[in-house]
């Protein structure tokens, strides 16, 4: 949609629709802050379980960490927790995340190439879909991020970084893996994406 305004292709009879697509895509939320004041709701039950589980492993007495500290702490469990073991990890389990990080590391760079194609104001329909799951991805991690310190610093509690609640959004990976093949295999691309 900021494309498109950008762009001055944003037609008016499309901003009612539009309305209505953000209105349902915000009900949910919308019900549960009504009901408890937050959208992402902290019930007895859910403060009864971090409270207990923050004492079992003794994070409730703990020192709790810097906002720079935790930030480090939630992107290393971020990444860990793609292939989540109850036991140790072992040899194996370490090696298996090198599947999700090459993805994600071609997925980024086909971001980037998708940002840097609108930039140029050469970008396809992918690039535009792309950029917008970017976009929602890290707005997404920045509000997770902060509500995960918030429960840190009242709780102790460590483990919240959980790439399953970015399932939604998983699509954005093999999309901009496709956008990074497609400007390697035609040297077109990469030539109209050099230039700009």
């Amino acid at each position: 949609m900021l494309w498109l305004l950008w762009r001055g292709r944003l037609q008016f009879q499309w901003i009612g629709l539009i309305a209505i697509a953000a209105l349902l895509a915000g009900a949910p939320y919308a019900g549960m802050f009504a009901q408890y004041g937050s959208p992402t709701p902290m019930t007895t039950g859910v403060i009864a379980m971090i409270k207990t589980g923050a004492q079992a492993v003794g994070w409730d007495g703990a020192e709790r960490l810097t906002p720079a500290s935790y930030a480090a702490h939630f992107v290393s469990e971020f990444v860990l927790e793609w292939m989540p073991t109850l036991k140790p990890r072992n040899a194996l389990n370490y090696a298996s995340l090198a599947i999700p990080i090459m993805a994600a590391l071609g997925a980024l760079a086909g971001i980037l190439l998708a940002i840097r194609r609108i930039a140029s104001g050469k970008a396809y329909p992918l690039e535009i879909v792309i950029s917008a799951g970017a976009l929602a991805f890290g707005g997404t991690f920045i509000i997770h991020g902060i509500f995960s310190y918030e429960l840190h610093t009242e709780f102790g509690w460590l483990t919240t970084a959980y790439p399953r609640y970015y399932l939604p959004l998983a699509a954005l990976v093999p999309l901009a893996g496709l956008s990074l093949l497609d400007a390697i295999k035609q040297p077109v691309a990469r030539a109209r994406c050099s230039s700009s």
